[in-house]
């Protein structure tokens, strides 16, 4: 089996860490700009808060790293009963937002942990559900292919006949392909390189690639993964109408991966309503992350103004 290496599991607690929330994908995705908040109760560490302040005119923000999809506090609440843990992790979260300062605007991306929510909620953040889809490593491949419905069945099978899958590490590659169906790609791919090379390095993901019969890239995507689960990170594909087929088949294949490694899927969230529905069709079950946020009294009378403007992506 194919994981990450290092930063795998939590100094304390014992829960093992996203690829998202490890020290080596945070400084590369931030160039070693995250800073990290920590509180101490009797000379144990309690808890860790990696944030990434960012100035936007007069404005703090604490934004999610660049490419980053969760990123928890680190919580190892003392307490020999569950009422005990809830109330210190309550207490904790409070003590780690004073260790950051004042901010204009705050957001990041937790796990589904019920003692974090309510810990968010005690301390005035908003709490919104983001919405994915992903595969338990227990559930065969046999078994999410007979849930599936049976269009993307079909399409996988006639693009199996068609199109040859690879796993490799050319980025120029990929960006090429993307930037064929997407003109205005805004991704930044200085940080993605540095990524990148990273990911390599670590053997923690990879870029799976469907090519025609002439060797030619149709559809490709970055894969990367931990010691628990196998994402779906980012995906490109060609302007040919073959890449209809193609694109289907390289998440297939994304999957029957994760299932090889022994891995859980997942499909790192969707773009559309359309992409959304379209992925509810492969028998995948439907996780949720959770979107926080907290703002100055100022800000959030300026957003609503601002997403007037500027609209935020689905």
């Amino acid at each position: 089996m194919v994981t990450s290496s290092g930063d795998g599991a939590d100094a304390f607690g014992g829960r093992s860490l996203t690829v998202f929330e490890q020290d080596w994908w945070l400084e590369a995705v931030t160039e070693g700009a995250i800073e990290r908040a920590e509180v101490f109760w009797d000379s144990t560490l309690v808890g860790v808060l990696p944030y990434h302040a960012v100035r936007k005119g007069v404005m703090r923000k604490i934004e999610g790293p660049p490419y980053t999809r969760r990123l928890s506090p680190r919580i190892n609440a003392p307490g020999g009963k569950d009422v005990t843990r809830m109330s210190n992790t309550i207490k904790i979260i409070t003590q780690l937002y004073e260790k950051i300062g004042d901010f204009d605007a705050y957001h990041t991306i937790i796990g589904d942990d019920r003692h974090l929510i309510f810990a968010y909620q005690m301390n005035g953040f908003k709490l919104q559900p983001k919405i994915t889809f992903s595969s338990s490593a227990d559930v065969t491949m046999e078994t999410l292919t007979a849930s599936m419905d049976h269009r993307p069945r079909n399409i996988i099978k006639t693009a199996s006949r068609q199109f040859q899958t690879e796993l490799h590490f050319d980025l120029d590659r990929f960006r090429r392909l993307r930037q064929e169906s997407t003109p205005n790609d805004r991704n930044d791919y200085r940080i993605i390189s540095r990524l990148m090379q990273t990911v390599e390095s670590r053997g923690a993901g990879g870029i799976l690639r469907a090519v025609d019969d002439q060797g030619q890239d149709v559809a490709a995507a970055v894969l990367v993964w931990d010691t628990e689960r196998l994402y779906y990170f980012m995906s490109s594909r060609s302007a040919t109408t073959e890449s209809n087929k193609a694109s289907p088949l390289v998440f297939h294949e994304s999957i029957r991966l994760a299932k090889a490694y022994g891995l859980a899927f997942d499909a790192d969230g969707y773009a559309s309503v359309a992409s959304a529905m379209s992925l509810q069709k492969w028998g995948l079950d439907v996780t949720v992350n959770l979107n926080v946020n907290k703002g100055s009294v100022a800000y959030e009378m300026l957003k609503p103004l601002k997403d007037r403007i500027a609209p935020p992506p689905f």
